[in-house]
């Protein structure tokens, strides 16, 4: 599909939709890593959600340029900020990014071509390179349901089909402390879809000396019971299945370990098996005796 639409030299627009909150320092350089992205049917919307720092709020004002839209809103939170920009876009396929986060320039090209390739993928990302005060490689898997069951398996930013985020109705606005992009996930491959993490480095985190994870995984214990209890029926659904299946697998492991053990018990007790032993046994203590002079 993706070649057709190549070959009519149609593309889709991509929406990219950045929540913004006294991020002055750094809100440029995320724009400018999504204008410079190699796919170009691109617009952006930036939504300030209550910005208080005079500078953040006097640097939305250098965005001069058709494809920037601005939105101000009180300030309702990171989930809420996003929402406000999934509603306000036009386009079915959506990416999210931080206002202090970056993606390499190929990503949104790589990123559609597997939504439009692939019907049952409502989102992709790609592998986390963090940059700053601390550098690493986060090499997050993705996947289904059985995946984030057991932990968050994709960063928040990613191109994002808007009608996955109409049907599980976004981002939860009452999910304050964080881990709100796992809530998601955990919502979206409910559905059946897979989330697709790209095996390459192109989102890069940025490491500040305090950021939003950094205060979540102070509150780690807290923020995950809240997950646990808004997504309840999803945990109790899958861990059951999970469970069961991995019995079944132990099972058959195991059926098949007493299978191997009975074919060797019959192996050893063959007038064959036993023949052969006495034949090769002289020829193992002529082995030690000639290892015991060696030494």
């Amino acid at each position: 599909m993706f070649d057709k639409l190549e070959n009519k030299n149609i593309k889709p627009l991509v929406t990219v939709v950045i929540p913004y909150y006294n991020d002055g320092a750094y809100i440029e350089e995320t724009v400018e890593s999504m204008l410079n992205q190699t796919y170009k049917n691109i617009e952006i919307i930036i939504v300030n959600d209550g910005s208080t720092d005079d500078f953040s709020i006097q640097k939305l004002n250098i965005f001069n340029n058709s494809k920037i839209k601005i939105i101000h809103q009180k300030n309702t939170g990171l989930s809420a900020a996003r929402n406000s920009g999934f509603k306000k876009a036009i386009s079915e396929y959506i990416l999210t990014i931080d206002s202090d986060d970056l993606f390499e320039n190929t990503f949104v090209e790589k990123a559609i071509e597997i939504l439009i390739k692939n019907d049952d993928t409502g989102a992709v990302s790609a592998w986390a390179e963090g940059f700053g005060v601390r550098k690493f490689l986060w090499k997050l898997t993705g996947g289904k349901i059985e995946d984030f069951v057991y932990g968050n398996q994709c960063v928040a930013c990613a191109l994002i089909r808007k009608s996955v985020w109409t049907k599980i109705g976004g981002y939860r606005e009452e999910l304050k402390n964080g881990y709100e992009d796992w809530d998601f996930w955990l919502r979206v491959t409910d559905l059946g879809y897979e989330v697709y993490v790209i095996p390459e480095p192109l989102f890069l985190y940025r490491q500040k000396n305090t950021s939003m994870l950094i205060e979540t995984q102070k509150k780690h214990s807290k923020v995950y019971e809240e997950i646990l209890t808004l997504n309840k029926n999803i945990f109790e659904k899958y861990f059951i299945e999970l469970l069961v299946d991995k019995e079944k697998k132990n099972y058959q492991q195991a059926e098949q370990i007493a299978q191997k053990n009975q074919q060797l018990n019959t192996l050893r007790t063959s007038r064959e098996f036993i023949l052969g032993n006495r034949l090769i046994s002289p020829l193992k203590r002529i082995i030690n005796v000639f290892r015991k002079r060696v030494q």
